[in-house]
């Protein structure tokens, strides 16, 4: 126990693996999490994350490298899923399934990124199974690059610097400023 969570930690060489979603991996892992109650059904619910050393995440969607990750998580009722979470909210990026969420749900997109950096940082709206990408940041070495397009023939997105960040997930009003 840790104040309102509830804390897992994986140490010396912590891998998670998912059939079919990817693996996760890292020297040292961390997840805490909240248990909620509705009505009379109770759920575990992952508030935020910390990985440190060798962090190494391989999905469909996502390949990601760091020396530190750092995650928050937004858990919003699934009711609310096709209502943004602000004016110009995220759209819909499932690069980060929720690994308490029950498997089935949306295909997968055809879009993969690999994102590099000493440290990536993250905020993640958890939708019941979906997962959207509302805020990323990446410090040192950053780089951002599209391995898969969603259509043949695109050309692939390559963004690169010294730091990274990007607000409002995947919306037409995303912003990204590169130094």
């Amino acid at each position: 126990p840790q104040e309102r969570n509830q804390v897992i930690s994986l140490l010396g060489g912590a891998s998670v693996g998912l059939a079919g979603q990817g693996r996760f991996s890292a020297d040292e892992l961390h997840v805490w999490l909240l248990e909620t109650t509705a009505g009379s059904k109770k759920s575990i619910a992952a508030d935020r994350l910390l990985a440190t050393g060798k962090v190494s995440v391989d999905s469909p969607q996502l390949i990601a490298q760091t020396a530190r990750l750092e995650a928050w998580f937004a858990n919003l009722p699934p009711a609310l899923v096709q209502q943004p979470i602000a004016p110009g909210g995220p759209l819909p990026l499932a690069p980060f399934p929720s690994p308490l969420a029950d498997r089935a749900g949306p295909a997968p997109s055809p879009q993969q990124f690999k994102v590099v950096g000493d440290l990536i940082q993250m905020r993640i709206v958890l939708r019941g199974k979906q997962a959207e990408l509302d805020e990323l940041i990446i410090r040192g070495t950053a780089r951002i690059d599209e391995t898969r397009t969603p259509e043949p023939g695109q050309e692939p997105i390559h963004i690169a610097g010294d730091s990274l960040t990007l607000r409002g997930g995947s919306t037409p009003d995303a912003k990204i400023e590169v130094a």
